[in-house]
C-alpha cells in the first residue's frame, strides 16, 4: 500500500485547497508525474460507494475523482501503473451499500475507496472496512464516517456545516428560534439533534422537522415551516430538492418572515438558475465548507483545469471540489 499511495498526513489541511507546482501556475492540469505519457502497467483498482439515486445524488464527487485519475493515467500514472476507478450507486439503501462494498473488495480487488459520498454508506460499511483493512478517503455525512480509524473524510460534514449556518443566523441575523429540516433517514437525528444541542448552549430554540423522503409535498412542508413561528430555517438535502422548497417558499413570501440558511450541498453553479436570485438576494445564506469556486488558490485553479480537460460535464460544486481533493490526497509520487 505504501509503495503505491502516499496518503498525506494532514488530510483536513487539503480542504484549504492550497497546492503547488509549476503546471498549476501555468494553468495546465497538474496530475501525478506530469510526464505527458499514458500509464501502461498493471492497473490499480480504486473504488467508491456513493449515493447517486434514492434520496439524493452526490455523483459529482465520484465524477471529479475519476477526472483526476484520468489525468493521472494520462501523465505517467502511479509509477507507470494506471488507476481503474470502480464506483457503485448505493441507491441510498443500507443493504445495497453493503453489497456494493463487498462487490468492490471481493470482485474488483479494491483496497481503498476514494470520493465515496453517501447518506448511509459509512453506517453500512465502517466495520467491514476495518475487518478487511480497507481505507476510505471521501466525504462524510453520518457520524460513523468520523469515528472509524479506516475512514478519513475531507469535509466537515452536514452537522458542522449546519451549525455553521445556524450560528451565522444567530450572530448576524439575530435568530432566536430556528427550524432544522431534514429527510428522515438513518443518522438524521445525529444532524438535527446536534443542532438542537447547539441551540441549547447558545439560547436558540431549535425545532426539528423530519420528512419521509418517499412522499414530500413541498407546499405542505413550507406551511409546516411557517406554522412554527421561527425566524430562521436550516434546510438540509441536495440542491435539487432545495430549489423546489425555495420556490415554494417564495410563493408564500416566506423569506419575508424567515431567514433561510443551507449547508454546502447547495453551493452549486446550477442553483442560482433554478430559483429567483433577485428574490433570494440577502435572504438565503449558504455555508461553503471548501474554497469559493472563484478562488485563485493554486489547487482550486488546478481543480478547474482538471475538470475542464478531463471532466467538462462534471457539475462544479463543493462535492466536485471535494472529490478532486480526495483523489489528489491519495495520489502522490512516492
Amino acid at each position: 500500500m505504501k509503495r503505491i499511495f502516499c496518503v498525506a498526513a494532514g488530510l483536513f489541511a487539503a480542504a484549504l485547497l492550497v497546492g503547488s507546482g509549476s503546471a498549476m501556475a501555468a494553468g495546465k492540469p497538474d496530475c501525478g508525474l506530469n510526464t505527458g505519457k499514458a500509464a501502461t502497467g498493471q492497473p490499480i483498482p480504486v473504488g467508491a460507494v456513493t449515493s447517486m439515486s434514492g434520496i439524493g445524488s452526490f455523483k459529482e464527487a465520484d465524477e471529479a475523482a475519476k477526472a483526476y485519475f484520468d489525468c493521472v493515467n494520462a501523465n505517467g500514472g502511479i509509477h507507470g501503473r494506471p488507476i481503474t476507478y470502480h464506483d457503485e450507486d448505493d441507491q441510498s439503501k443500507l443493504d445495497v451499500a453493503a453489497q456494493a462494498a463487498k462487490k468492490l473488495v471481493g470482485d474488483e480487488g479494491v483496497y481503498i475507496m476514494v470520493g465515496s459520498t453517501s447518506f448511509i454508506e459509512c453506517i453500512a460499511n465502517a466495520d467491514y472496512y476495518i475487518k478487511q483493512n480497507i481505507l476510505e478517503v471521501g466525504l462524510g455525512i453520518p457520524s460513523q464516517c468520523y469515528k472509524s480509524k479506516n475512514i478519513a473524510e475531507i469535509n466537515a460534514g452536514p452537522l458542522q456545516s449546519g451549525i455553521g449556518g445556524a450560528d451565522y443566523a444567530r450572530r448576524k441575523l439575530h435568530a432566536k428560534k430556528l427550524v432544522c429540516w431534514i429527510f428522515k433517514v438513518p443518522g438524521a437525528d445525529y444532524i438535527c439533534g446536534g443542532i438542537e444541542n447547539w441551540g441549547k448552549h447558545f439560547g436558540v430554540n431549535v425545532v426539528s422537522i423530519y420528512s419521509d423522503p418517499s412522499s414530500v409535498d413541498v407546499q405542505s412542508l413550507v406551511l409546516q415551516y411557517a406554522a412554527t413561528g421561527a425566524d430562521s430555517l436550516m434546510v438540509f438535502g441536495t440542491d435539487d430538492i432545495g430549489a423546489q422548497i425555495l420556490n415554494a417558499a417564495q410563493g408564500q413570501d416566506l423569506a419575508a418572515k424567515m431567514n433561510f440558511t443551507v449547508p454546502t450541498s447547495y453551493y452549486t453553479v446550477r442553483l442560482p438558475g433554478a430559483i429567483d436570485s433577485k428574490y433570494w438576494n440577502n435572504r438565503l445564506w449558504v455555508n461553503s465548507e471548501l474554497a469559493p469556486m472563484d478562488s485563485k488558490a493554486k489547487d482550486n485553479m488546478n481543480w478547474h483545469a482538471v475538470m475542464d480537460a478531463y471532466g467538462p460535464k462534471v457539475l462544479k460544486d463543493s462535492f466536485s471540489q471535494a472529490g478532486y481533493i480526495a483523489a489528489r490526497i491519495v495520489v502522490r509520487p512516492c
